[in-house]
């Protein structure tokens, strides 16, 4: 039987009245699926920082992506909080300031742009080394991207 490879992004959403309780449920599912582990198909992302960290507690080999929009905030100079290696920034703000792009590079951080629609906005994100889009229309980044 042939086996599909399956990447899983997984958002949690704070704030909210479980707290950390979400965290502990998606590390508990995880494991029972044995993707808990450095290696697994799953990544964790939220705009809280709060839960990047409780995610790094409980899922310390697995990769983490902080979200921002509105405003980079105290991020624009590429750091990131400890064991976060990827920032997802809404387009606008890539936009507004490309260079940070190349400064999260710089700092070995990867940057994730969110949401890459079209194609100018596609060549720009490949144009300054974005790792990642977030896209409503797949096979038009796929086919600006085989350019």
């Amino acid at each position: 039987q042939d086996r599909i490879p399956v990447n899983l992004v997984i958002e949690t959403k704070h704030p909210n009245e479980r707290g950390r309780a979400v965290e502990e449920r998606v590390a508990a599912m995880l494991a029972e699926f044995g993707w808990d582990q450095p290696g697994s198909p799953a990544e964790l992302v939220s705009f809280s920082i709060k839960a990047l960290r409780r995610f790094g507690w409980l899922l310390p080999g697995l990769k983490r992506t902080l979200l921002v929009e509105n405003d980079l905030g105290r991020w624009r100079d590429g750091k990131l909080p400890d064991g976060v290696q990827v920032i997802g920034a809404e387009l606008a703000l890539i936009k507004e300031d490309p260079e940070f792009v190349e400064r999260s590079r710089q700092r070995g951080h990867y940057v994730h742009a969110w949401t890459v629609n079209e194609p100018d906005d596609i060549r720009f994100c490949r144009d300054l080394g974005v790792s990642t889009i977030t896209t409503d229309d797949p096979d038009r980044v796929a086919a600006v991207l085989a350019e």
